[in-house]
């Protein structure tokens, strides 16, 4: 049964080197199976909500935008991102928070296009497509990271 996580960030992913090397994700005190998503909640941290948040949507895909966003701070292309705006204020149109959102999401989606033509810059810049449809699925994700890695 799919799990969205609904906080991946940099603060939320630990490395351990024993007895192989892998990242490990924690802090699941945000996340809900998909199948029995809880009513919308305009929660979780600002500079890794993706664009759907603004139609009050949340999902597998949210997951994937969240850790592109990570990526971008992980390439050295953005320093490490704290939005500060307050994530219910986004919903009135021409607050403070609105405008900083979508200010934000221009600016990754300027980023994106910068990575489109590189092999993983390219596949960050899939991570971070607008539309939820067009973006990259995890389950694709995980198959085209296996063979950039050659296995």
């Amino acid at each position: 049964m799919p799990i969205v996580h609904a906080d991946i960030k940099p603060e939320n992913i630990m490395f351990s080197r024993s007895p192989t090397p892998h990242f490990v994700l924690i802090d699941f005190g945000a996340a809900f199976y998909l199948k029995d998503a809880p009513d919308f909640n305009p929660s979780g941290t600002p500079s890794y909500v993706p664009p759907e948040f603004l139609q009050r949507q949340r999902g597998m895909a949210m997951d994937v935008w969240a850790l592109g966003v990570t990526m971008l701070w992980a390439l050295g292309m953005v320093e490490l991102p704290d939005g500060e705006w307050f994530l219910p204020g986004v919903f009135e149109e021409g607050s403070k928070d609105r405008e900083a959102l979508v200010g934000w999401f221009g600016r990754v989606e300027g980023l994106r296009k910068a990575l489109e033509s590189r092999s993983v810059e390219g596949l960050v810049s899939r991570m971070l497509e607008v539309e939820e449809g067009t973006r990259i699925g995890s389950v694709e994700l995980e198959e085209t990271m296996r063979e950039m890695a050659g296995g």
